[in-house]
């Protein structure tokens, strides 16, 4: 074996936990020994998942991100919860930037994955910094950070609201200005194969832009005023936000 092929399949056992002849069999079915890239394709719609999320005390740090298995059973036993409550800890006093690096996490997930005799991974980790940070979590299935100025208690509740409203309505971008401009592209070419009309096609594009981005949004908690117009009203600012 050559020096890339060994380190491809040291990276797919640790990235998902298989055995060698796990990872030997995957490479030979991918016909492609080199790009690392193609383990990605595995369906994760196959899997079951938990959602891990957590700001440091000082709220200047926050993140998000799920773990992986084949079955709720194994999310729910108590190693993995053990687990989960350690990373939690771990990544909030380290502040971790980029989990795939972390050799102590990637060994343990090894560990657990050996232990159940599954794949059990982690993936779709995001992390902010900010201000004051406040996380979100919907019964570890759908979780928010927000990167906000800092806020007295009657306006946390007005920020936990936006946060059930990025979640129900799966806001993915601020403000319109961030929808990058490949997306909006990619759209239009969509609705033009089925619609010849371009008004309508330039409404479709401003829904889909509305449904998008939060600010021009209705408050879903009153509709009577829009998320920009509230957060101005209540002098509360924000930065950035992540979901999953």
């Amino acid at each position: 074996m050559n020096k890339n092929y060994i380190e491809l399949i040291k990276n797919i056992r640790l990235k998902y936990g298989f055995s060698i002849s796990e990872c030997i069999n995957f490479i030979k079915k991918k016909k492609n020994k080199t790009l690392f890239k193609n383990i990605n394709n595995i369906n994760i719609k196959n899997y079951k998942n938990k959602v891990i999320s957590g700001s440091s005390n000082d709220k200047k740090y926050g993140f998000i991100i799920k773990i992986y298995s084949k079955t709720d059973f194994t999310l729910k036993n108590e190693i993995i919860l053990k687990f989960i409550n350690k990373l939690k800890k771990y990544v909030l006093k380290n502040k971790i930037i980029n989990i795939n690096n972390d050799f102590k996490i990637k060994k343990y997930i090894l560990y657990l994955s050996k232990i159940f005799k599954e794949n059990i991974f982690l993936n779709d980790f995001y992390y902010l910094f900010g201000e004051y940070i406040y996380e979100y979590n919907h019964i570890n299935k759908y979780a928010t950070i927000i990167s906000c100025n800092i806020l007295d208690k009657n306006k946390i509740e007005i920020i936990k609201k936006i946060s059930i409203q990025i979640i129900s309505n799966n806001i993915k971008y601020l403000d319109y200005n961030n929808i990058p401009k490949n997306i909006i592209e990619n759209k239009k070419k969509v609705l033009k194969k089925i619609i010849k009309n371009n008004k309508i096609i330039k409404k479709k594009i401003l829904l889909f832009i509305y449904k998008k981005s939060l600010y021009n949004q209705k408050y879903i908690f009153d509709e009577n005023i829009r998320i920009i117009e509230l957060l101005e009203k209540n002098k509360i600012i924000i930065y950035n936000f992540k979901k999953i």
